[in-house]
């Protein structure tokens, strides 16, 4: 985000990215026109990076965008989502293995025991090589998740942990809507947003957006 100068230049990198013609109107309003038409592509979850990186443009564009962002997943959760993330550059640098693609916490959890879960994944995973592609990823997690649980994030809609129960009214509770329309996503999309990266040199953040069809629907 922070290669983008003005908010013309956002709506243009999303033009790119989500394959819609650019146009004289570049507004908040007019980016949420073409967002509102997502659900006719073939991708399933959509996730725009490094979006702390928009102080520069003011006017409160992106709390204005973020909001609706929000307004859409509300709308179209059994459809495609739309999410923020964030991946430290110091892991371009660094051997990958599974277990640093949970390095960065998403900001926000479905319920208090995916937080432990999430914990666990990370150590599971360690030393774990990244796979050839991240289209093998949610097989790879889910079969993780039910070693770790004994449950499945496909058969229940939630299910308790006693371990991740550090109190809370949803305390050991896990998300099956968390984990397989957001956070699965998001780890797939951050091995591919790697990739990339680790490919062109110097060019951190090309791309502000990923998308994702992800194997749940």
């Amino acid at each position: 985000m922070k290669k983008c100068k003005s908010t013309d230049d956002v709506f243009d990198c999303f033009a790119e990215a989500l394959n819609f013609n650019t146009c004289k109107d570049k507004s908040s309003d007019e980016l949420k026109k073409h967002i509102s038409k997502l659900n006719n592509q073939l991708y399933t979850n959509v996730i725009i990076y490094n979006y702390g990186n928009t102080q520069h443009l003011g006017d409160n564009y992106f709390d204005t965008f973020l909001l609706y962002l929000f307004e859409f997943n509300k709308a179209n959760f059994d459809k495609i989502r739309i999410d923020t993330d964030y991946i430290s550059k110091s892991l371009i640098s660094k051997k990958m293995t599974i277990g640093k693609l949970f390095f960065d916490k998403p900001g926000q959890y479905g319920y208090r025991g995916d937080i432990g879960l999430w914990d666990d994944l990370e150590k599971y995973f360690l030393s774990e090589e990244l796979p050839e592609n991240e289209s093998v990823l949610p097989c790879i997690i889910s079969n993780a998740i039910l070693t770790l649980t004994g449950n499945s994030v496909f058969n229940q809609k939630t299910f308790a942990v006693d371990k991740y129960n550090n109190g809370g009214m949803s305390g050991g509770s896990i998300s099956n809507e968390f984990w397989t329309r957001k956070a699965i996503p998001l780890i797939m999309a951050r091995m591919m947003v790697i990739k990339q990266e680790k490919n062109v040199s110097n060019n951190w953040t090309k791309k502000i957006l990923c998308k994702i069809k992800s194997h749940f629907q």
